[in-house]
């Protein structure tokens, strides 16, 4: 079998997602080179993200999560400067959702 490699660059960040239709709010890993990535190992590939994250409690989720996922940390570089990204997203009765970046 070949082993496939891709490499993303881009945002990975926290999305805070509230819905409105259970009530429920939690926390995830999102951003769409990060979600590339993630698939890209499911299928059986090797993936490299290349982002950058805060040395904060969102980064530090971020990279946990990162490393149980068993993705190439190895160029997600972690910065005191700038805090982690996040996003907010609200699920609305309809099951349409906002965001606020």
């Amino acid at each position: 079998m070949t082993r496939v490699g891709v490499a993303a660059c881009g945002e990975i960040l926290i999305d805070r997602v509230v819905d409105k239709r259970s009530g429920i709010t939690h926390e995830i890993v999102g951003g769409a080179p990060a979600n590339f990535c993630y698939a890209t190992k499911q299928l059986g590939g090797h993936a490299l993200l290349v982002s950058q994250i805060g040395v904060d409690r969102d980064g530090d989720m971020i990279q946990e999560r990162l490393v149980r996922a068993g993705l190439d940390t190895t160029h997600v570089k972690r910065t005191g400067e700038y805090p982690t990204g996040t996003v907010d997203v609200e699920i609305d009765l309809n099951g349409d959702a906002s965001y606020v970046i």
